[in-house]
């Protein structure tokens, strides 16, 4: 279950009680130790000692490695890691500063939070060398800044770890001179979360430390560590293998973009750029390493959420080897309507610490709500979003423009952030729902002059495109990516004929964002695998065969705050036989064709185009005031909206929505129907915009 691996040099008076200590952690927390001590050549008793531990704690499993000369603590390290026999390792010295009950802390904070290693931060209690401490202390502060990775207390050694992970960083910290310092900086670096909790460090009450006669040199020793050390800082490095067609200019632009975020991003911080890296290197996964990711995901998310979120409290406990599908069926499916009808406070964890962010959804079934988000997953999405660009050949600095309803629900400095981060991108939205006869020529003018590399947008107003792109020739967008509503193969045809461009579709809701994207290879959709487990099911129990289509329904790897376990977004799907390979050799899950998400454009007197995307945008704000909605367009001239009234409606309130609703309407003729129920439709989604009238 987990390997303890003490290295150690002449610590036969604190053996004993160690290894005692332990043994009785093992015993009262019926936790299944394996404990590696390396002796690196020790002199005083530690090998007689050692000996009799191995009959007298017959409770842990003890293996003794004698190193044949004295190796030094790093090269101990990597000799008791390669020794121990299970997937998870505590590294701890054997002079009893750190206490070994904190373990059981450590375990837990491993098994409730999705992170690969916790590192215990010392806290000195007798404040045993005021010198020591302050040289340490400092010394931490110059990690951080010249890693720019923020740990609390990079120096300490007290870690528990996935043994790859481990692995992984005392391979990447060879050459330092006091290595100790640097194992957490190895896991960070490699995208690995490092979780930090307060742990007890007594002063040394027997053997001698090493430092006691070596301090100066050992000072004069770190600070080349130091200089070294800089080599964990990847805003001063041009990046990954990932990124190797991108020129010098467009790496070093990308990361300028993450480091002024502050100026242009909300509740974004500038370390996403690592997770960035880790997406990069997790889509080069096999698909038992994918199993193997999720696997340990899910588990801490199901055993965080049945810890916290009052929703879940009574669903089966996760015990034992199980796949994702057997973990999940033990918990209920997540309707809207719970969330609508109980309000979100069974669903949140009020301990999670992370700055929050409100999102209303926009409603595509014709019933916005609000669900919250924590830093954590908002970084991921954003990460994905970016990994996804890439994957049509978008680099940083690439035109591009953005058919998108930009300014609704925004505060004024949400806005102005927006605006610098579009000029940064060199990204230009389009109003998707102020479309008309001349801002389309406009902009298709503008297209066929600008030459953009990117145009994406919702479905509808590439749609839009299509039927006006007649007036201009030689149009030519090199990658197009559609979302929001189903792609129809009709608009897919026309828009790669017409602007001679590889279409991208993107599946995603705003409580998720993107949650599956097309590569370019295949008619499917690849699923986020690093922040989404998606399940096709047929009669919300069973999952669907290949070619059958189900309802889709998600589980968040990432939203500790408000997770959304088996949550039904309302969405139909066809299940596909991820043992085919993809062309593009990403083994992520995938799914097929979107069911039940095309809306319909409505077409007002004055010949502007509203998205059904626009309505759903609008009604978010009003979510309060109206529960469910359905826009109906039967004239050229008139619209009927059917409502179900929120628990929070008003005339007076209604009133201001309808004026509001107005402005876009071009004086068309607004009906109102006030209904107990809006009815599902065939495709088993209700409907938000219906049509009845052809569109030229």
């Amino acid at each position: 279950m987990l390997s303890v691996v003490i290295p150690c040099l002449n610590e036969a008076e604190n053996l004993p009680t160690l290894l005692k200590r332990l043994n009785y952690i093992s015993e009262s927390k019926n936790l299944e130790l394996e404990i590696v001590v390396v002796d690196d050549c020790s002199t005083d008793d530690t090998n007689e000692i050692l000996e009799k531990a191995k009959v007298t704690y017959s409770n842990i499993s003890l293996s003794v490695i004698r190193n044949a000369k004295n190796i030094g603590i790093y090269k101990s390290w990597r000799v008791g890691v390669a020794s121990a026999k299970n997937d998870l390792i505590l590294l701890m010295d054997g002079d009893l500063q750190n206490q070994p009950e904190d373990l059981a802390l450590m375990l837990e904070v491993y098994r409730s939070k999705s992170c690969h290693a916790v590192q215990g931060v010392r806290v000195n209690i007798d404040n045993e060398d005021p010198i020591r401490t302050f040289l340490s202390r400092n010394f931490a502060v110059l990690l951080r800044f010249f890693t720019r990775i923020n740990l609390q207390d990079p120096k300490s050694g007290f870690i528990l770890s996935e043994k790859v992970a481990l692995q992984a960083s005392l391979d990447k910290i060879v050459g330092f001179r006091h290595p100790q310092s640097f194992i957490a900086l190895g896991l960070a670096w490699d995208g690995y979360v490092v979780e930090e909790i307060l742990t007890r460090f007594d002063k040394r009450t027997a053997g001698t430390s090493f430092l006691k006669s070596k301090l100066t040199r050992t000072v004069i020793e770190s600070l080349f560590d130091l200089v070294k050390a800089r080599e964990f800082n990847k805003f001063l490095q041009v990046g990954n293998d990932q990124l190797s067609t991108w020129n010098l200019k467009q790496r070093l632009k990308l990361k300028l973009y993450f480091w002024t975020m502050p100026f242009h991003a909300w509740n974004i911080r500038r370390s996403t750029i690592f997770k960035l890296y880790h997406l990069l290197e997790t889509e080069k996964f096999t698909e038992s390493e994918w199993n193997v990711y999720q696997d340990k995901k899910l588990t801490k998310m199901l055993n965080h959420s049945q810890k916290n979120i009052h929703w879940l409290k009574k669903s089966n406990t996760v015990n034992g080897p199980k796949s994702n599908y057997a973990k999940l069926s033990g918990f209920p499916l997540l309707e809207k309507t719970d969330l609508k009808e109980l309000g979100p406070v069974p669903f949140m964890d009020f301990s999670n610490k992370y700055k929050t962010h409100r999102i209303a959804t926009s409603g595509s079934t014709g019933s916005p709500l609000i669900v919250f988000a924590d830093r954590e997953q908002l970084e991921w999405r954003f990460a994905s979003t970016l990994r996804a660009l890439m994957w049509t050949g978008w680099k940083i600095g690439d035109k591009q423009y953005r058919l998108w309803h930009q300014k609704i629900g925004m505060t004024r400095v949400e806005v102005i952030k927006e605006r610098i981060d579009a000029a940064f991108l060199r990204r230009k939205f389009i109003p998707a729902f102020e479309f008309d006869d001349k801002k389309v020529h406009k902009l298709l003018m503008e297209i066929s002059m600008t030459k953009p590399f990117l145009v994406d947008g919702y479905a509808e107003s590439l749609d839009y495109l299509t039927k006006a792109s007649h007036q201009l020739k030689d149009l030519e967008i090199p990658a197009i990516m559609s979302s929001a509503q189903t792609l129809t193969t009709q608009t897919r045809n026309i828009l790669e004929r017409t602007f001679k461009a590889k279409v991208y579709d993107k599946y995603g809701s705003r409580e998720f964002s993107g949650i599956a994207y097309q590569c370019g290879y295949g008619p499917w959709f690849h699923i986020m695998a690093d922040s989404y487990i998606v399940e096709i099911l047929v009669d919300g129990q069973t999952p669907a065969n290949p070619g059958q289509v189900g309802e889709v329904v998600v589980t968040d790897l990432n939203n500790k705050l408000f997770p959304l376990i088996r949550y039904r977004i309302g969405d139909l799907a066809t299940a596909v036989d991820n043992a085919e390979n993809c062309k593009c050799g990403r083994n992520m899950p995938r799914i097929g064709n979107i069911v039940g998400r095309t809306a319909a454009l409505i077409v007002t007197p004055g010949k502007r185009v509203l998205p059904g995307t626009f309505f759903a945008h609008f009604f978010k704000d009003y979510e309060l005031i109206v529960f469910q909605y359905q826009i109906v367009q039967d004239t050229k001239d008139a619209i009927t909206l059917k409502f179900v009234k929120g628990r929070s409606y008003s005339d007076s309130g209604f009133e201001k929505l309808l004026i509001s609703l107005s402005e876009f309407l071009d004086g068309m003729t607004l009906n109102i129907e006030a209904v107990d129920v809006i009815p599902m439709g065939r495709t088993g989604k209700r409907s938000p915009v219906v049509s009845l009238i052809s569109i030229e």
